[in-house]
């Protein structure tokens, strides 16, 4: 399901920043790369929620509003025979 795969991003993704070399020399440049590695992954979970909220999920309500339909109908039908 397109679901679990978003899902499966949104979990795989780091909250942090390793430097590549490992370390950093002044604590502002660590503290400057957290917060904007925090920002970029907040705005990457709020656009996937905002995908499976607005497009799954619609989709999904119009399917069971569908088939709801469906079974009303056929129940007119068998009705209607006697």
């Amino acid at each position: 399901m397109d679901i679990n795969k978003i899902l499966y991003d949104m979990r795989s993704k780091q909250t942090f920043k390793i430097p590549a070399n490992g370390r950093y020399n002044k604590i502002g440049d660590f503290i400057a790369d957290q917060k904007n590695e925090r920002e970029g992954i907040k705005t990457h979970y709020n656009d996937r929620v905002e995908e499976i909220i607005s497009n799954r999920l619609a989709k999904l309500v119009e399917a069971v509003g569908e088939s709801r339909s469906l079974k009303e109908e056929e129940d007119l039908e068998q009705a209607k025979m006697g």
